[in-house]
């Protein structure tokens, strides 16, 4: 993937945590991907696809998910 996260002293790897997102919030985020440009919504679009493995790995450790 692009550009990854740059920890620094005080890291609480977050970026290792299960967060939930409100359906208005998830509701704002369609809209505003809906108005990237074309090319910038296909690397999204593939950035997530390749992040859905490491997803389920986080689901797993966390108990939310069944192996």
């Amino acid at each position: 993937m692009g550009h990854g996260i740059q920890c620094c002293k005080g890291c609480a790897e977050c970026c290792q945590q299960i967060f939930h997102i409100t359906e208005v919030e998830a509701a704002e985020i369609s809209c505003d991907v809906k108005t990237l440009p074309p090319t910038m919504r296909q690397k999204l679009v593939a950035n997530a696809r390749a992040y859905l493995p490491v997803r389920d790995e986080l689901m797993h450790r966390h108990g939310f998910i069944q192996a």
